[in-house]
């Protein structure tokens, strides 16, 4: 794939290289419009101060939020299908997916949600936020999936 994946008249992923190549846009997608509101004020974070990221964002991800968070990606698929933009649309399903799926401090979406957030970051920073949830994640205990329960 190449750097236009998010694009309107993108293809979809069409292997599981360009599916990883699209998941490391994340950071992108934490700054589409539909999604602005969903960044945690100032307000929000401050009473967090010296906590770990992981709890702040356990916290901040409530039921409500990340049910905001799911129709904002709801919407933000529909634009993708309006606008053929398979990658786009790609990265909305499955990280709408995974609202559910994964506890909100392990969601990538999420976490890039907070890491943009909490460094006010511009567009032009998107590098350093991949880097800050690449540091975050590494820091993460491995996530235990309890395999007696279905898929789902």
């Amino acid at each position: 794939m190449s750097d236009g994946d998010l694009l309107p008249g993108s293809r979809s992923p069409e292997s599981p290289h360009e599916r990883d190549l699209l998941l490391r846009r994340v950071p992108e997608v934490a700054l589409v419009p539909e999604l602005r509101e969903l960044r945690f004020t100032p307000e929000r974070l401050l009473p967090f101060t010296g906590v770990h990221p992981a709890t702040r964002i356990a916290e901040l991800a409530d039921a409500a939020y990340l049910e905001r968070l799911r129709s904002a990606l709801a919407t933000l698929e529909e634009r993708a299908n309006e606008e053929r933009n398979g990658g786009l649309r790609f990265l909305s399903a499955s990280l709408r997916h995974f609202v559910t799926a994964l506890p909100p401090e392990r969601h990538p979406l999420i976490v890039a949600l907070y890491f943009v957030s909490a460094f006010d970051a511009p567009e032009g920073a998107l590098d350093e936020v991949a880097r800050r949830m690449d540091e975050y994640e590494n820091a993460l205990a491995p996530l235990v999936v309890d395999k007696s329960l279905p898929p789902g």
